[in-house]
């Protein structure tokens, strides 16, 4: 229910950034030269998750678990849940459920856009309110969510909704 810390680097890339993402991020190729390389930082950072509770959160989360994977050769392993589909359940008539356009419709507050850190400020706040959200469902409907998810063990919302259905009984 709070940040405890927070990890946020750059790392070098092989190609020069293109204007429209130097544009759109901030990020200089000045400051790219003094960035790290990400074999040196990608082990800080799985070491950074590597905490019994850790629980990450992203939006499109299969795109960061994919490159995760991929630049850990595996060794990020951690259970994800993904904001998009929790956005769809909590707010169903939004013409969109993207980040910048959830961030907008509900006045969350956020740091830098387009950075890390800003993002990941953003999908904190987008999660806080789902949370809400999901909070304030009639205990039925939790239930029946918990009950569609709980036989499927992988399903990535079924800790959350068994969670909230043993909330809402606890009232």
């Amino acid at each position: 229910g709070k940040i405890t810390a927070h990890f946020s680097k750059l790392c070098q890339v092989a190609a020069p950034l293109p204007p429209a993402i130097i544009k759109l991020t901030g990020i200089t190729p000045k400051m790219m030269a003094a960035a790290s390389p990400l074999a040196a930082v990608l082990p800080e950072f799985l070491e950074f998750l590597n905490r019994p509770d850790a629980l990450c959160i992203a939006h499109n989360a299969a795109f960061d678990r994919t490159f995760l994977q991929e630049k850990s050769d595996g060794l990020f392993s951690h259970r994800m849940l993904d904001t998009v589909g929790l956005a769809r359940i909590c707010f169903p008539i939004l013409q969109s459920h993207s980040l910048g356009f959830l961030v907008e419709a509900l006045g969350i507050t956020t740091g830098a856009r387009h950075r890390a850190l800003g993002d990941c400020e953003a999908t904190l706040g987008l999660w806080e309110r789902m949370l809400e959200e999901l909070r304030a469902l009639p205990p039925e409907i939790v239930s029946e969510i918990n009950y569609l998810v709980a036989p499927l063990k992988t399903h990535p919302y079924r800790d959350l909704f068994e969670r909230l259905e043993r909330e809402c009984f606890a009232r």
